[in-house]
């Protein structure tokens, strides 16, 4: 296979500006980080509710009595929390309460969890070869995260040069990964995706970009929004691989439908209202699928949510550091229309 003529330019760009000791330096650097997040997140377990979510969903896969899976769940929690986290995931006064209590209501958030198909189904597997299905949780969630930072080192590699890379522990503080590596979420294999995803663009590896867009749905079905992105553009921009593209994007409508339907998943207006009506608390979502969402409605919650872009320090360093960089696009290119073009179009 002939080799990529832009690549090839980057790497003698790198090999005559950049020593071989700077490059070690910036492995090194990445290793260190790596390691230091995977030990605090071993070490720092987060017992968030989401994970027995996620148990709950790894279990549904062998039975689907609603009592069996409800009482497998809260007696493995009780054996593996301490006292004070179970209590807080089990009497909070409100939904965790009734999650507890009742069997049926527990049963009915399984969906919101199950559509995560590729980490319920490692979860049930790690469960299978005898690790304790939560611990399982925590080693997915913290192998995950570090195996993105790998991935996305070695998308960008090329482009940054090795010095910068001495400020990944810094980022990586900065934002909380070292935290959101020991809490269970499905985001931490979405990001391990983005990072393959943009490890095989920025390399150019089509194929196993196609490969990676296609099963990015059984990570999140709303990655099917960047499928969407990413066909968008190879479609106008890489008319050799338009047909592969084609093909790419129904099978990722066809697999998003298809885990829509086996795993039961709610419609539009129940996930609705949900997350943003009852901010993730409501007991019986099935109930609110007869509701409907009017406009109003729609308006309404994204106008208050708006709040959201100023809700954290991670938000608001990562909205800081996106300004910063269209700044000094700027200050350094004469026609933004041309910078995006080379940058991106004649990528």
């Amino acid at each position: 296979m002939p080799v990529d003529l832009s690549l090839q330019r980057l790497r003698a760009i790198q090999s005559e500006s950049h020593s071989t000791g700077l490059v070690v330096l910036a492995q090194l650097v990445v290793v260190a980080t790596v390691l230091g997040v995977l030990i605090y997140a071993i070490n720092h377990p987060a017992q968030n509710w989401d994970m027995l979510g996620y148990v709950a969903s790894a279990i549904s896969i062998e039975t689907s009595d609603p009592d069996l899976i409800h009482a497998a769940v809260y007696q493995q929690l009780e054996a593996y929390s301490d006292a004070a986290s179970f209590d807080r995931l089990t009497n909070d006064g409100g939904y965790r309460e009734a999650m507890f209590h009742d069997a049926a209501a527990f049963y009915q958030q399984i969906p919101f969890y199950k559509i995560r198909i590729f980490l319920v189904l490692l979860i049930a597997g790690l469960a299978k070869l005898g690790v304790n299905i939560f611990v399982a949780t925590h080693i997915l969630s913290a192998s995950f995260t570090c195996a993105a930072i790998v991935a996305f080192y070695y998308a960008f590699r090329l482009r940054i040069h090795p010095v910068l890379w001495v400020f990944l522990p810094a980022i990586v503080v900065a934002f909380n990964f070292h935290t959101f590596a020991g809490t269970i979420t499905s985001d931490s294999l979405a990001f391990l995706w983005l990072g393959l995803i943009s490890y095989s663009f920025m390399c150019k590896r089509w194929t196993m970009l196609l490969v990676f867009l296609v099963t990015a749905v059984f990570v999140r079905t709303d990655l099917i929004i960047l499928v969407a992105l990413f066909s968008f553009y190879l479609t106008i921009f890489k008319p050799e691989l338009r047909s592969k593209t084609v093909v790419t994007g129904v099978a990722a409508i066809a697999a998003y439908l298809s885990i829509n339907h086996l795993v039961g998943n709610y419609g539009w207006s129940t996930v609705f209202y949900f997350g943003v009506i009852s901010d993730m608390q409501a007991t019986h979502p099935l109930s609110y699928g007869v509701l409907g969402v009017s406009l109003e409605q729609y308006v309404g919650a994204v106008v208050g949510n708006l709040g959201m872009l100023f809700a954290s320090r991670e938000m608001m360093l990562f909205e800081a550091v996106t300004v910063a960089y269209f700044i000094s696009i700027y200050f350094t290119e004469s026609n933004i229309f041309t910078f995006i073009k080379s940058k991106f179009i004649d990528f």
